[in-house]
């Protein structure tokens, strides 16, 4: 297992799409006759640039990051005194055979010591507080989360995909709020239409990037510094 923010897990992630990304890579462009989004070329720039210099670069955290990894495991331990499951910490994992992406899941989920099913979550503590409660109005299921936050759905169908979990838990948590919506979570299910999307995605992209980066080879483009604002 490759422990979430080590300096392995930052080398693991040099040059490849993480689930993180994948909404972006989703991203449908704004031009109606461009082949693909800003988002999704900014993407592969970055990924272009940091196999180039072999190197990982993420902007600095801000309040908003912070915030998010400081609650993470107080989230995580208030899901499981509501659900009275059990979890395991989960780390960096590749896809078994694109070496390009991995995830990072929040969380395995133990919900049947007996069942050898895998199941994950993904923990969200939102800064601003309005947003939280925002997410225990509209987020319920598949629908309503690709609905209320598509990012967010591919990036969990992307790591139900990659370590092909049964399910995964969005688990929204915000500890500055009193009773019982401190802790909002939906399961989300298992989208095989979806997943059959996001590889073919994935594949173009992936494509994309080594073409990119035989032309850098080729003197014909020049890589993007890692301090670009993507």
């Amino acid at each position: 297992m490759i422990r979430h923010r080590t300096q392995e897990w930052f080398n693991a992630r040099i040059g490849r799409f993480t689930a993180s990304s994948f909404g972006k890579l989703m991203a449908k462009p704004a031009d109606k006759t461009a082949i693909w989004s800003k988002s999704t070329l900014n993407c592969v720039e970055k990924a272009v640039s940091q196999q180039y210099y072999n190197r990982y670069y993420e902007r600095p955290d801000n309040n908003a990051t912070r915030w998010g990894l400081r609650n993470e495991y107080l989230g995580i331990n208030e899901f499981m005194k509501v659900t009275n499951f059990k979890y395991k910490e989960t780390g960096f994992v590749l896809h078994p055979t694109i070496k390009d992406i991995g995830a990072t899941p929040d969380a395995q989920i133990i919900i049947d010591e007996t069942s050898d099913d895998f199941i994950i979550a993904q923990i969200k503590c939102p800064y601003n507080p309005s947003i939280h409660l925002k997410y225990t109005n509209k987020i319920f299921d598949n629908e309503t989360l690709k609905k209320s936050k598509s990012e967010y759905y591919w990036q969990m169908q992307g790591e139900i995909w990659i370590t092909d979990a049964k399910h995964n838990y969005f688990v929204s948590f915000d500890p500055r709020i009193q009773g019982e919506k401190r802790l909002h979570y939906a399961k989300i299910e298992r989208d095989d239409d979806a997943i059959c999307m996001l590889k073919q995605r994935v594949y173009d992209v992936i494509e994309l990037k080594n073409k990119f980066l035989d032309e850098i080879n080729q003197g014909i483009r020049y890589p993007k510094s890692l301090e670009s604002r993507w």
